[in-house]
């Protein structure tokens, strides 16, 4: 049993059950490539180094998924075999990451540095 928030050891602050995924990120190869670091290589790249084609086709600029770490898969909430109390805490946990995504958003378009 984890630390409880309540301080009882109540059923909701016990680790809720996990299930292994494939990574959605990197969908189960453990790269990340230059595209989801947000590169983007112009025509001019390649006529100044011409074996950058094949250096990316050869995963040389390839580096572990930040997501998975490498692995190709994380662990993901198993929410049918959570207990209510769990399923309410995990369902409150998702509304609060929501909310703080929401603001940033809107801190992000107030400022005129919006993104999609």
């Amino acid at each position: 049993m984890t630390d409880c928030d309540c301080n009882e050891g109540c059923s909701a602050c016990d680790p809720p059950p996990t299930v292994w995924k494939i990574c959605p990120t990197c969908k189960g190869e453990g790269v990340g490539y230059l595209g989801n670091r947000g590169f983007v290589l112009t025509y001019e790249d390649f006529q100044e180094d011409p074996d950058l084609k094949q250096d990316i086709l050869d995963g040389v600029y390839d580096q572990p998924c930040t997501h998975c770490r490498g692995t190709g898969k994380v662990k993901m909430p198993d929410v049918p075999r959570m207990t209510d109390a769990q399923r309410a805490r995990h369902q409150a946990d998702l509304d609060h990451e929501a909310e703080c995504w929401a603001e940033a958003r809107n801190l992000a378009y107030m400022s005129g540095d919006y993104w999609s």
